[in-house]
């Protein structure tokens, strides 16, 4: 894991491996630049986490990111600008490993979710909102589930995108269900 986190205090710290669990204390987390999960790690993010991201940033995932707010207290990904705007920062891509996210919500953007490969990804009661060009954008071969998540404002709420010789998920279903697509007046709910 590499990166940079305020401590509790605002002093930089650098991320180590074993420091793969954000807690609401100490939050709201500033992230700056290019920050990566490397293969074989796990960043859990608890419930009430708010992350502040800066413009330019994008967080690759080759490990595992696990994202675990409530209804009441979700995890929030948004720009550390005042007032955040769609395009602010770039987006969470994940070309390995795999992506568990409940009750997240991801806003300010220019792509929210980037799903490819080999990653498998498993999204619910989750928001996506003031995203510049797409919510989930899925181009993989692995399983990939989005359910009882908002998608609003934004040109695109779910990409299938093309992957091997076939358009979406390969092998096996990928339930994409009872999702609410909000004024994503600019394109479509779906594309494939």
């Amino acid at each position: 894991l590499s990166g940079r986190r305020p401590g509790r205090h605002g002093d930089p710290q650098v991320w180590a491996a074993l420091l793969c669990k954000w807690y609401v204390v100490g939050s709201p987390d500033l992230v700056r630049g290019k920050v990566a999960i490397a293969s074989g790690n796990t960043l859990k993010i608890n419930t009430g986490v708010e992350v502040s991201v800066s413009a330019g940033t994008h967080r690759t995932s080759n490990g595992r990111f696990n994202i675990y707010g409530t209804s009441s207290a979700m995890v929030n990904f948004k720009a550390s600008q005042i007032p955040g705007a769609p395009g602010d920062w770039m987006s969470v891509y994940a070309p390995a490993g795999s992506v568990n996210a409940s009750y997240l919500h991801l806003e300010n953007s220019v792509a929210g979710l980037g799903i490819f490969g080999n990653t498998t990804a498993f999204i619910s009661h989750s928001q996506f909102s003031n995203i510049q060009v797409v919510g989930a954008d899925y181009e993989g071969s692995n399983a990939f589930t989005v359910t009882d998540s908002t998608f609003d404002s934004m040109r695109t709420g779910i990409y299938l995108g093309y992957y091997g010789n076939s358009y979406g998920p390969s092998p096996g279903p990928s339930p994409i269900a009872q999702n609410n697509f909000i004024s994503n007046c600019t394109g479509s709910a779906m594309e494939m």
